[in-house]
């Protein structure tokens, strides 16, 4: 959709590349931050292609994204090395950064005011029997 005044684009790529040269006074994603693999290169050309005062919305799912383990397991891909994950892993797979290593990063590249909001808890006995058998980079995440 485009008028003078408004113009919507949607990627369902989320392709950078194909973004036009302006600049953007609002940026939306949903279950896209969590498949890339290079998320400060992202942010930094996000951080090119908004307007000082723009706004961006993204949803992130940090859960597993595997079928029915989404539901019964949802921290199963966090259970695992990240040299297993790296030999596992595929396109598209999650990339298994936390919430806070987003806002850290944002941060470092100059956003203001960035704000996280949790929308979605586990249940805490899960939390609790999961904890040891997470690899040890995210176990600093659950307290």
């Amino acid at each position: 959709y485009s008028n003078e005044d408004f113009q919507y684009i949607w990627n369902p790529c989320f392709d950078l590349k194909g973004l036009p040269f302006k600049k953007f006074d609002i940026l939306v994603s949903q279950a896209v931050l969590e498949h890339l693999s290079d998320i400060r290169k992202t942010f930094d050309i996000l951080y090119n292609k908004i307007v000082s005062s723009a706004i961006m919305v993204h949803e992130v799912g940090l859960g597993a994204h595997t079928g029915f383990i989404r539901n019964l397991d949802p921290l199963n891909h966090l259970r695992y090395s990240d040299l297993i994950w790296n030999l596992l892993r595929f396109d598209g797979s999650p990339n298994r950064i936390r919430m806070t290593e987003f806002r850290k990063i944002m941060i470092d590249l100059g956003f203001k005011k960035v704000r996280t909001k949790q929308i979605a808890t586990l249940d805490k006995e899960y939390v609790k029997n999961s904890k040891p058998y997470l690899s040890n980079r995210f176990k600093e995440y659950l307290d």
